[in-house]
Parts: C-alpha cells; sequence; structure tokens
C-alpha cells in the first residue's frame, strides 16, 4: 500500500463522532444565542480538531501502527 492509498483510505466516517461533533456545534449555539464572537472561534476550531483526530488518517495510523502520532 502506497501513501498515497493509505490516506484516502483511512478516513473513518463514525457516525458517533460526527454526533458528537454536530452535537456540541449545536449546544454551544444555543448556549451562546447564535452570536457569534471571538470565543465562538476558538471553539470551532477545538471541534474541528476533535473532529479531525478521531477521523482523519492521523487516528489510524495512531492506532495501528505508530504510538508517537498521539
Amino acid at each position: 500500500m502506497t501513501t498515497d492509498q493509505f490516506l484516502l483510505s483511512a478516513w473513518d466516517w463514525n457516525p458517533v463522532v460526527i454526533g458528537v461533533c454536530l452535537a456540541a456545534l449545536i449546544g454551544y449555539a444555543r448556549a451562546a444565542r447564535f452570536r457569534l464572537r471571538a470565543r465562538s472561534g476558538y471553539f470551532v476550531v477545538a471541534v474541528a480538531l476533535f473532529f479531525l483526530t478521531l477521523s482523519s488518517p492521523v487516528n489510524a495510523l495512531a492506532e495501528g501502527y505508530l504510538f508517537s502520532a498521539h
């Protein structure tokens, strides 16, 4: 398996991870009453990083091959 094949096939579209991320964003939007502030961007970036770490090839790499990827 080449690196390109690994990077394209290792994405994991886990419905639980997607649901938790969407629930967090919706809950934050309701709590902030749909007003965007500067710190709202920080929360959105944090949720995006959470999603990327659990769905991207980084997670597959950390689980199966390389512990230091954590």
